[in-house]
């Protein structure tokens, strides 16, 4: 069930197959059912190009939020991706993972509770990448990269990396494969 209603329940995303472009979905802290967000199906809106989710608020229900997120997994056709105050304190496999090969773009602020990255080293196409306000966040570690061994390149196609916002980041690890992880990079901005 969702709390309150402010415009459609998240499920009745369901009726339109034909979605395309950009999609924002707003006040997802209102989900307290993850089967609501699964039965959106965004995994097969293969036209989604560009998508938005923002929780609003921050709660303290860290696993619903979790598995909420779990189950907007989008299309791997998905090109630009932002994620707000979402309350969860990690993230979901999908997100990271190397089948999104078309994300150019990837947003998450005001992720408060999580502790860790997802492996954003795998999405070969990734060129911006913006992190704010994990305030959680105290350490960047071989998980940021992705799988390690000597072949692989991490953040192939990265040219800007943004980090605000980040009050208890102490401690970024290198990537500890043969390869400097960001061979394209253009701006840094900390």
């Amino acid at each position: 069930m969702s709390k309150g209603h402010v415009g459609l329940s998240i499920k009745e995303l369901k009726k339109f197959p034909h979605l395309q472009g950009k999609l924002t979905i707003l006040y997802l802290h209102n989900v307290t059912d993850s089967m609501e967000a699964f039965s959106a199906n965004l995994k097969c809106k293969e036209q989604i190009e560009e998508l938005v989710l923002q929780w609003g608020e921050q709660t303290e229900d860290h696993r619903t939020e979790k598995s909420v997120l779990d189950m907007l997994q989008p299309s791997i056709n998905l090109k630009k991706l932002s994620i707000g105050y979402y309350g969860g304190k990690s993230f979901p496999s999908w997100l990271g993972g190397s089948s999104f090969s078309n994300m150019v773009y990837l947003s998450i602020s005001n992720c408060e509770y999580c502790h860790t990255l997802p492996p954003l080293g795998q999405l070969s196409s990734l060129k911006d990448l913006r992190l704010d306000g994990m305030r959680m966040l105290k350490t960047i570690g071989p998980e940021f990269y992705g799988i390690s061994n000597s072949s692989f390149q991490p953040f192939p196609s990265l040219q800007n990396l943004q980090f605000r916002n980040m009050s208890s980041w102490k401690e970024w690890l290198p990537f500890e494969g043969g390869k400097f992880p960001f061979p394209c990079l253009q701006t840094l901005r900390l």
